[in-house]
């Protein structure tokens, strides 16, 4: 999902361990944490849907996609 909503502007360099953010102009280090706040608005919209999901399963399935996303995002800052 994070790459559905923001991949455009996105870039992880794995030789770097960092990640770029395109400024509409060129690729730049991500020294601001943007995707950061990129990951939490990601998470948001799937707090949204969810909220609004009459579906109980469906509804329970997107609350354990936010578990999930949460643990390998913590995961992954960790190693960067």
């Amino acid at each position: 999902r994070l790459v559905r909503r923001h991949g455009n502007n996105i870039k992880f360099c794995d030789e770097w361990k960092c990640w770029f953010i395109w400024d509409n102009k060129r690729w730049i280090k991500d020294k601001t944490r943007e995707i950061d706040r990129l990951a939490k608005d990601t998470i948001n919209s799937i707090y949204e849907e969810a909220s609004q999901e009459k579906d109980r399963k469906r509804r329970n399935e997107l609350e354990s996609k936010i578990r999930v996303i949460k643990i390998v995002r913590n995961s992954f800052i960790k190693i960067i």
